[in-house]
């Protein structure tokens, strides 16, 4: 996913992946713009590997990076990109370990305008994609056709009521990966979520319900940091909670997290 900027166990995450003509080639990316000169690019890999960024600036191609992905973040990474024109489509490659990868057709890092540019923005937002929405390629074609500066997904994104089994939070968000429609969103439009109760544990759970624990909490909020690309994850210095603000353009965002501190069901 290529995302703008703002400001579990791993071990339990892996798949099998075939070599390509040869080489392993990365799951997934996404692309977010942080501001309007700078943007973070998140790719996962099949094996630890140096992750290189190549984004066409004013007709030139400026390497970013590289940076690791390794199996402590479940290997991925994210290569932040910055020197960016305001409001301008910039094409981008990624190289694993040297490799260029495939890309879908269009990936570019779309810039926010520069502050207190008149400009006019479109945003798509909605929730409840679960696991078999990601794979809705008329929908999801219809979101990317449209040219939003960025999507808003509001919660149960991906994953569907995993409780704290964290190796299946983990292949919910790979099988997100291998969906080619949310590939060649993502690659495209800047994505930004935030939970709900069935991506975070199981129907109307919240805080650490009976029978789970502080571990199984923090172990479902590290799987999701090394899934999305969000500019940031809560109290972060604490370890706590994954809700975020962020500027785009004219708009304030503010992502609430209505399940990590809630301490009534519902």
């Amino acid at each position: 996913m290529c995302q703008p900027s703002a400001a579990a166990d791993a071990k339990t995450c892996r798949i099998a992946a075939l070599p390509v003509d040869g080489l392993r080639v990365d799951v997934s990316r996404q692309a977010v713009h942080d501001s309007a000169s700078s943007a973070r690019v998140w790719v996962r890999t099949v094996k630890p590997a140096q992750v290189m960024v190549l984004v066409s600036v004013a007709g030139q191609e400026r390497p970013f990076g590289p940076v690791p992905s390794t199996i402590e973040s479940d290997l991925t990474a994210v290569v932040r990109v910055h020197g960016l024109q305001p409001d301008t489509r910039h094409p981008y490659r990624v190289l694993v370990d040297g490799h260029p990868v495939p890309m879908p057709a269009g990936a570019a890092i779309v810039t926010a305008p520069a502050p207190g540019a008149a400009t006019r923005m479109t945003l798509a937002f909605g929730a409840d994609f679960h696991k078999t929405g990601l794979w809705n390629r008329p929908l999801l074609d219809r979101i990317r056709i449209r040219g939003n500066s960025a999507v808003l997904l509001l919660g149960d994104n991906a994953l569907d009521d995993r409780d704290n089994r964290v190796g299946l939070h983990c292949s919910d968000y790979l099988l997100r990966d291998l969906s080619p429609a949310w590939r060649e969103l993502v690659a495209t439009t800047a994505v930004y979520a935030t939970w709900d109760d069935h991506d975070y544990l199981n129907n109307d759970q919240s805080g650490i319900p009976s029978r789970f624990t502080e571990a199984d909490r923090t172990a479902v909020r590290r799987v999701w940091t090394q899934s999305w690309n969000n500019p940031s994850y809560g109290f972060e210095d604490r370890g706590q909670g994954i809700f975020f603000r962020t500027r785009l353009s004219p708009c304030d965002l503010i992502m609430l997290d209505t399940r990590y501190f809630r301490t009534k069901p519902g």
